[in-house]
């Protein structure tokens, strides 16, 4: 099984199911923004979190520095979480499985 990343990772689990392929068993489906929706046991969808606390807390301080006059461009990073699940399966030759 070889490792994807689909961004419209619910659509894509219906059109895979829909294809005959089995999920994780012929191909592994992640998912960004761990929606609501993909943490339901039915759709168990692997997904890269990042917490809207986080990002809210980074866009006030930047819209702050702004305010303040604070002109110099500034890269605010927010570090991604993986919250795996049913969807993704265990990849052949990981490090976790050796």
């Amino acid at each position: 099984m070889k490792p994807i990343t689909i961004t419209c990772a619910l659509g894509a689990v219906e059109a895979l199911l829909a294809a005959g392929l089995q999920i994780p068993e012929d191909i592994a489906v992640t998912g960004y923004d761990d929606t609501p929706v993909s943490q339901l046991k039915l759709i168990n969808l692997t997904s890269v979190c990042q917490p809207p606390d986080e990002l809210a807390d980074l866009a006030v301080t930047a819209a702050i520095r702004r305010l303040e006059g604070n002109q110099e461009e500034h890269r605010l990073v927010s570090a991604p979480e993986l919250r795996p699940r049913g969807s993704s399966g265990r990849i052949s030759g990981t490090a976790a499985e050796n």
